[in-house]
């Protein structure tokens, strides 16, 4: 289980930081890619995302936080390394460019 740290409020949503223990999963697509999502959650509140009905979130709370993987950048780096080359997708279960991404950068420290 990962530790939620506190929530800081920002707005009409609130966001999280965790520390994930991988970066890479896999997801279920034809050619079987590797998945990447820097968040847990989405700020965005889109009325036509599938997320909140594959993950089983409550509806009414989808859009109101964002969980920031803090750490991603670094285990991303580690994985990388040992696992097995595949293609990823970027976020298949939240919009990899949150509002948040100015504050903390988990996509943009994963480029390279």
């Amino acid at each position: 289980m990962r530790e939620r740290l506190p929530t800081i409020p920002t707005g009409r949503y609130s966001v999280g930081e965790v520390e994930v223990r991988s970066a890479l999963t896999r997801c279920r697509l034809p050619g079987e890619p590797w998945s990447l999502n820097p968040y847990t959650g989405c700020s965005h509140d889109c009325v036509y995302c599938y997320v909140p009905d594959v993950a089983h979130v409550e509806r009414p709370k989808w859009g109101s936080y964002a969980i920031v993987k803090r750490n991603l950048p670094t285990v991303l780096a580690r994985e990388l390394k040992q696992k097995q080359r595949r293609e990823v997708f970027l976020s298949s279960a939240t919009d990899p460019y949150q509002p948040v991404e100015g504050t903390y950068h988990p996509t943009g420290l994963c480029v390279s």
